[in-house]
């Protein structure tokens, strides 16, 4: 049985991986006919009422421990969907996904100066290995950023961020709750934006020849999917070691350069190539566990968005 449960694991987590490749994707192909925090807005607004009829169904109650760590990484994880959203806006949805799933380096070293984790020398190899791997995205000749490169770099960070106090929530708080308590202060977070900022707006528009209803269903589509990934991931890793789960995590990044290239037609660069496998391997070894690492197998990095 156990067998079973792991190949399971394995194809649920890989069908995880699909599903927040698709959700990228679709925000690329959603381009400027719904602004980017707007689509972040309804990304959290749906997968928030997806979840509330999950828990309905499983008869779960949200409980609430940890209310300030709760806090943190509602804000922090708003802020890194609404930075994802917009960097797919502003630069190659690639580019932009390979920014973001960044973001297990930056959580290893927060959660060493936030939560006093042992922080070992060799975390310095990963760390040089995803900046090494940022520039030559970012800038392989010149070595300027554009300020979606900077909005892109920003999401992997403060995603980082996130996952550092999930790491810590994990030891007081259930994964439901945890993603219950994200997406109601993603959904906050994102209305004041759009409230506040004058190139971010309500309306929906017609995409090419799709309607606005079109449209529309394939905002309710991110939040379903997005949803039905988190808790496909969630179950996965209740028979699978951190560190497989942390790997097949990562598929999302050649998934949506695959995406990328073929269906949405973007250039396909060497700089792109290299950095993404430069920002893949840092990611896989902060994510695999050592000698150096004992940590690694105590709690999985369950972000998403």
């Amino acid at each position: 049985m156990k067998n079973k449960n792991y190949i399971k694991s394995i194809i649920t987590m890989s069908l995880s991986a699909v599903g927040f490749a698709v959700v990228q994707s679709i925000v690329k192909f959603l381009g400027p006919s719904v602004s980017s925090w707007t689509k972040a807005f309804y990304r959290s607004f749906f997968g928030f009422i997806f979840l509330l009829l999950w828990l309905l169904i499983i008869k779960m109650k949200p409980v609430f421990n940890n209310k300030f760590l709760l806090l943190v990484r509602g804000l922090a994880g708003a802020m890194g969907l609404v930075f994802s959203f917009w960097a797919i806006d502003l630069v190659d949805l690639s580019h932009a996904t390979i920014y973001l799933y960044s973001f297990p380096v930056y959580a290893t070293i927060f959660s060493s100066l936030i939560y006093r984790n042992p922080f070992k020398l060799w975390y310095i190899l990963p760390l040089m290995l995803s900046f090494t791997g940022v520039i030559i995205i970012a800038s392989p000749g010149n070595y300027t950023f554009t300020f979606g490169d900077i909005i892109g770099i920003s999401s992997g960070i403060v995603s980082g961020i996130a996952v550092s106090t999930i790491r810590e929530l994990h030891k007081t708080d259930k994964a439901e709750n945890i993603y219950f308590s994200f997406t109601f202060i993603s959904i906050i977070f994102c209305a004041i934006g759009i409230g506040l900022k004058e190139d971010q707006t309500w309306t929906i528009n017609e995409l090419r020849n799709i309607p606005v209803y079109a449209v529309f269903i394939l905002l309710i589509f991110t939040g379903l999917i997005a949803t039905v990934s988190q808790l496909f991931m969630t179950w996965s890793y209740k028979h699978l070691d951190v560190h497989t789960g942390s790997i097949l995590q990562l598929l999302t990044m050649p998934i949506v350069t695959f995406i990328a290239i073929v269906i949405f037609k973007e250039p396909f660069k060497m700089n792109t190539i290299w950095g993404g496998i430069m920002i893949f391997a840092a990611a896989a070894i902060v994510s695999f566990p050592s000698k150096n690492n004992k940590n690694a197998e105590e709690v999985p990095v369950v972000y998403k968005e």
